[in-house]
């Protein structure tokens, strides 16, 4: 403890360790978020390993919530990024919508927004939508 206190006096208290998790716990785990989105449908076998970790690290369900969100959202980012939306990448966005648990309806919404900011940067359509 005397090296934990010491690192308190030149930095600071630490205040890494809370409800949510660690900060490193957080960062390491969104980044398996990624990863795992990335890889569908190969990666849909770990699932459940993924959220069981979420909760044995300790991170907070509104956090992982918010989490699963802005990474679908990412993803559709990704998918509209070259203009054009596959057929791969819409299997990739309605499975992680049924994983994640977003409505039709929400992700119809959001889908939406991220394809006319889209539209609005490219000055064309996305192709597919």
């Amino acid at each position: 403890m005397a090296f934990r206190d010491a690192l308190n006096r030149v930095f600071g208290p630490h205040h890494e360790e809370n409800a949510e998790g660690s900060a490193f716990d957080r960062a390491r785990w969104r980044k398996k978020l990624a990863l795992f989105f990335y890889r569908l449908p190969d990666s849909q076998n770990q699932w459940d390993d993924l959220m069981s970790e979420a909760r044995s690290l300790g991170l907070d369900p509104a956090w992982v919530q918010k989490s699963l969100r802005e990474e679908f959202s990412l993803m559709i980012r990704r998918a509209v990024a070259d203009g054009v939306l596959t057929a791969m990448e819409h299997r990739k966005l309605d499975l992680a919508r049924d994983l994640i648990g977003i409505t039709d309806a929400e992700a119809e919404a959001t889908l939406h927004t991220i394809v006319a900011d889209a539209e609005a940067f490219f000055g064309k359509a996305i192709e597919g939508k």
